[in-house]
């Protein structure tokens, strides 16, 4: 990861979209919710890392959820 990668902030109005979906679906499957907040994959991962890190969302082996 780049140093402008590194600290870079995220898009606030995405991480509120990933908790909103996670909090009506409850756990989802990474594909399934990239799928309804509208991201492409590779960038909802790096804000579920990000998220993750935070202590917004807990990854689980095969669902996340708030």
């Amino acid at each position: 990861m780049s140093l402008k990668e590194r600290d870079s902030k995220p898009d606030l109005y995405v991480a509120a979209r990933i908790l909103k979906t996670l909090k009506e679906n409850n756990a989802m499957k990474r594909t399934t919710l990239a799928t309804s907040c509208d991201l492409a994959y590779n960038r909802l991962v790096k804000y579920l890392e990000w998220m993750s890190e935070k202590g917004f969302v807990e990854t689980m082996k095969k669902a996340l959820s708030t």
